[in-house]
């Protein structure tokens, strides 16, 4: 099985299984290799093989070959160079390094079965924030191959919830109707093994037909689980319908459960869920399940939502639990979609600390920061354009002193398989070609071959503008080494206060966790006049220079496959790997070199 990569035929990524053919009708020993036969197999082929309903949308599978590679895993970057080689991540490299993954990577090479609890940082799908979590690793290796499979879940996860005995046809009759009042479903393969397409409308009443008329053909633990998640949801519609009040700077509210189902409250506003109903890929989803209270989402600051209103659209999601006798059970979340002006009115036109941040941005300046340092408010004029933005572009200052606190910690990612834009262009008509000469190829025949290379490659030279497009096409990109810098609330971001000095300028700062949410309150006075520093940005990934401890990094722990691809019990083992280049062949590669040289020499002399 090799890397995955993505396949410009299909627009998928796919992976390739190999196996070689031998034969051992000879005694059944020392077989000799026919041929290879082998198979593309998508990485959604290898998703339906997992449990993904017992582990939840907070759980993932993955897979490490025996060098601790990454055969799939649900953070492995996609390849988007089709012709590149497909790329080779480390399992550190996708999970956040630390000792204790190293020691679960270590034990799959090496083949071992266990598990291990451990506290790690989650990287969240919306590429801004990482959560510190507890998750509990499995791991085994898989027979007859050199690769191992891990899954992964979270502590509190103890049961998942599979529901029976619901009526199909019913509930078949009752999602006919089911988007006037605010329901959407999820793109999963529900009936006849294929993934919901289209609009919510189409996609239900395709649904709704094929439950009442040919209930066999869909999957039972989806469908069932959709049915009583919807006879679940009702009392929302319900209790948003006629218990709304004042919804001035409430735009919807909405529910999400495990089984595919969201509610929206007003129907006309279920847009703002558009690409986020699915809770396995929803970075709202899962930024509710891995906290424990309310948290703040701003977008974007280059894309951020607006409503009719003109007003910043801020989305507030928790997750809601069920407990029992065993344990508890996440079955869903609940959000609201609210104004940027109700964050404003409610923390800083307070009477608690209006007489400090409303209208006084000459001596305090208020912010509200998300756990990964983001603006969700702040008082001044410009509230709204700050909206989404990093505080640390904003104030590098302030950041800074934040992070040397502890109010703020943060984490280094490298990539050192980025792409970059490159400094020089290449030169059209002329590809580079790779040669193979070498001192130990002096000593054989093969350096004809790289003869016959170096002859052809220098009429690509000449003639390169008469080869077709494909074969010569620019890449401005280049190899490089980028870092990526993510922040999280640290251990001192409770209550603090202090006063920084910098240059005979003197700020005076006091920070406050706000309650059981993800915020952040930051009260400061102005920054320092004529004091420049240089923006904290913790994306786009920016390139680094190379520096030793990048250049000599610290060797990671790999094996080679101890066993022959045969396995077969009769296999002398002795002969894996061996590779002989048979005197009777000699002549034949000798007259194959000669004519390879031969003819590009008689065009240079005999031109047509």
């Amino acid at each position: 099985m090799d890397k995955f990569y993505m396949d410009v035929m299909s627009d998928r990524m796919l992976t390739t299984v190999t196996l070689p053919v031998y034969n051992n009708t000879f005694n059944g020993k020392n077989q000799s290799i026919v041929g290879v036969m082998g198979v593309d197999v998508t990485d959604e082929e290898l998703r339906k093989m997992e449990p993904s309903a017992q582990l939840g949308p907070g759980g993932y599978s993955f897979c490490t070959d025996h060098d601790g590679y990454i055969v799939f895993h649900p953070g492995l970057p996609t390849q988007v160079d089709y012709l590149d080689d497909p790329p080779h991540y480390d399992l550190t490299d996708v999970e956040i390094n630390n000792k204790d993954i190293i020691e679960v990577r270590n034990n799959m090479i090496d083949r071992r079965s266990g598990n291990a609890t451990l506290d790690v940082y989650i990287k969240m799908l919306d590429k801004k924030c990482i959560i510190p979590q507890r998750l509990r690793y499995y791991y085994t290796p898989v027979d007859q191959t050199t690769f191992s499979v891990a899954i992964v879940l979270p502590e509190n996860r103890n049961f998942h919830l599979e529901a029976k005995g619901m009526n199909l046809t019913k509930g078949g009759q009752d999602l006919n109707e089911a988007e006037k009042e605010g329901v959407l479903i999820s793109p999963w393969p529900f009936c006849w093994d294929e993934i919901i397409e289209g609009n919510q409308t189409v996609a239900q009443q395709n649904l709704s037909a094929t439950l009442k008329s040919q209930p066999s053909k869909c999957n039972l633990t989806l469908v069932q689980r959709l049915v009583f998640d919807f006879e679940a949801t009702k009392y929302f519609f319900n209790y948003s319908k006629y218990s709304s009040g004042d919804r001035e700077h409430v735009f919807a509210s909405f529910v999400m459960t495990e089984g595919g189902l969201s509610r929206v409250f007003p129907p006309e506003k279920s847009y703002l869920l558009d690409g986020l109903m699915d809770p396995y890929t929803s970075f709202l989803y899962k930024r509710a399940i891995y906290s424990t209270s309310s948290v703040f989402i701003v977008p974007e600051s280059k894309v951020r939502v607006f409503d009719v209103s003109n007003d910043t659209v801020i989305t507030v999601v928790r997750a809601f639990t069920v407990t029992d006798g065993k344990g508890k059970y996440t079955p869903g979340v609940v959000g609201m979609n609210i104004s940027a002006t109700l964050l404003l009115e409610t923390f800083f036109l307070s009477e608690e600390i209006d007489s400090i941040c409303y209208n006084k941005t000459d001596i305090a300046l208020c912010y509200l920061l998300d756990d990964a340092a983001f603006i969700v408010a702040t008082n001044q004029n410009n509230n709204l354009d700050l909206i989404g933005l990093f505080f640390g572009s904003h104030d590098p200052h302030l950041m800074t002193e934040l992070h040397m606190k502890g109010v703020y910690q943060s984490i280094d990612e490298f990539n050192y398989e980025a792409r970059c834009p490159k400094d020089q262009k290449v030169n059209r008509g002329f590809r580079h070609m790779p040669l193979g000469s070498s001192f130990g190829s002096l000593l054989s025949v093969i350096w004809i071959f790289d003869l016959s290379a170096c002859l052809i490659s220098s009429l690509w030279w000449q003639h390169g503008e008469s080869f077709p497009e494909f074969f010569y096409e620019e890449d401005n990109t280049t190899h490089c080494i980028t870092r990526l810098t993510k922040y999280y609330l640290g251990s001192n971001s409770t209550r603090a206060s202090e006063e920084i000095e910098f240059n005979n300028c003197s700020r005076v700062f006091s920070v406050a966790k706000v309650g059981m949410t993800n915020l952040l309150l930051v009260i400061t006075t102005p920054p320092c006049i004529d004091v420049q520093f240089h923006p904290l940005l913790p994306d786009p990934p920016v390139p680094v220079e190379v520096f030793p401890d990048l250049c000599h990094p610290h060797v990671k722990y790999r094996v080679r496959p101890e066993k022959c691809f045969a396995f077969h019990k009769l296999e002398d083992s002795t002969k894996c790997s061996a590779i002989q280049l048979h005197s009777f062949l000699q002549p034949q590669f000798f007259g194959v070199g000669v004519l390879i040289v031969f003819i590009p020499i008689s065009n240079l002399f005999h031109p047509n």
